[in-house]
């Protein structure tokens, strides 16, 4: 049996994925019953002091619905950057902190890792983007530190000794065969875009030429399908009217139902409960009442996995659909792939942007690349495809696994450390 050396973990903002590394390989770990290349980025905490990740997290909270002793978290990794978060509340009263919830997902993968490979490995690269989301600004730099060295600590909390960082994009690169010249790995997630360009120089050999990030991922693109789609059908764009007649808008707090991560936090929220009470009684109001049983029938994680499937389904369709229907809840809304290409055309202007300037930085032109090698679940946009094969021509751009392979090119990393 093959002894391993270290793993290596992609912790997403949606999904999280690990390999083993042994010294002439690495191997995608199976997660969860179905065997899995990935888990979701989800973490549940309850009062029992229950601490769950992944699809045991989903699980446990379908069943437990969305009692006051319960939370699920959702997009942790978008709040590595930002210092003025530290931490939260526990339905058992303590306070957790970055660390210690990000830890929480660190120890169920290296749980079902080690189980896989029969050790208690204390090694683990871990991937990172080249900017976190929040690391803007003046003050760039010292956030983005921040935001790793919470990933570390998570890392070592969660039972590694010894802990190194790689940016995910230069990891998506690791496993490709030698291809001569200069190879550039396009890495679109759920949270972040990053790009890393490198050159061949052998076999053996290559170099980081630049690497370049910004804050745009699936995440933000099912915000804005949600907002252009589905927010009028649950009455969140409309204006409603008290007793005497005077035009009211929802309030911000129940905004934030357009988001996954934001729709979680208002389950815990009793603001949340006291702003559906007030627009439900005002003129109109029982037009938002479906949010209202949305989120406290329990199908807050449902109904936002069917707007992210729609969003998915724009990939190879012309049009889809967000069609949800439980007791006392029926959504239909149509989606159509122009439109929303409409909707994320500037968050695309800024990923091409980020393209450029690693161009740039590398000094090199889009000519000069070699091969160009797209991963991550975003990479798979139509309008995405087709910026970046106009730019390059589509010969050299090849789609890779868009889940495994930065998991998989951790582990490969993994060998050059600890091999």
């Amino acid at each position: 049996m093959k002894t391993p050396l270290a793993y290596g973990i992609d912790f997403g903002t949606s999904n999280s994925s690990i390999s083993v590394a042994y010294e002439d390989e690495a191997v995608l770990v199976p997660l969860g019953a179905d065997g899995d290349d990935v888990m979701p980025s989800i973490i549940y905490l309850d009062s029992t002091r229950q601490q769950l990740a992944g699809h045991a997290a989903v699980r446990q909270f379908l069943v437990a619905g969305s009692g006051t002793g319960v939370r699920l978290m959702s997009a942790v990794k978008s709040f590595l950057a930002d210092d003025s978060w530290h931490g939260t509340r526990a339905p058992w009263g303590s306070e957790l902190r970055p660390a210690d919830i990000v830890a929480v997902l660190f120890r169920e993968l290296k749980r079902q890792a080690d189980a896989y490979c029969g050790a208690d490995v204390k090694r683990a690269v871990l991937g990172h983007p080249v900017f976190f989301v929040g690391a803007e600004g003046k003050h760039w730099e010292r956030l983005n530190d921040l935001a790793k060295e919470r990933l570390k600590e998570a890392a070592k909390l969660a039972g590694f000794n010894e802990v190194s960082l790689v940016e995910e994009s230069t990891a998506a690169l690791a496993s490709e065969d030698y291809v001569p010249g200069i190879i550039m790995a396009l890495d679109f997630g759920g949270g972040t875009f990053d790009v890393s360009i490198m050159s061949t120089d052998n076999a053996e050999q290559r170099r980081v030429l630049a690497s370049r990030g910004v804050a745009v991922g699936g995440e933000r693109f099912n915000e804005l399908l949600f907002d252009g789609f589905v927010a009028e059908s649950l009455g969140l764009t409309r204006e409603y009217a008290n007793k005497f007649g005077k035009p009211l808008a929802v309030p911000e707090s129940l905004r934030k139902f357009r988001s996954l991560d934001g729709a979680l936090r208002m389950v815990s929220e009793q603001a949340t409960h006291d702003a559906l009470q007030f627009v439900i009684h005002l003129k109109g109001g029982q037009a938002i009442k479906v949010v209202d049983e949305i989120i406290y029938g329990g199908h807050t994680y449902a109904f936002h996995k069917e707007v992210e499937a729609a969003k998915i389904a724009l990939s190879t369709s012309a049009r889809s659909t967000v069609d949800f229907h439980r007791r006392h809840v029926d959504v239909k809304a149509s989606v159509d792939r122009k439109s929303f290409e409409l909707l994320i055309a500037p968050n695309l202007d800024r990923v091409e942007s980020a393209v450029d300037a690693a161009l740039t930085e590398a000094g090199i032109s889009a000519g000069d690349v070699n091969l160009v090698v797209r991963t991550g679940g975003s990479s798979q946009v139509p309008a995405f495809v087709s910026r970046m094969s106009s730019k390059f021509g589509a010969p050299k751009v090849e789609q890779r696994d868009a889940l495994a392979t930065v998991a998989l090119g951790l582990g490969l990393e993994a060998i050059g450390v600890w091999g």
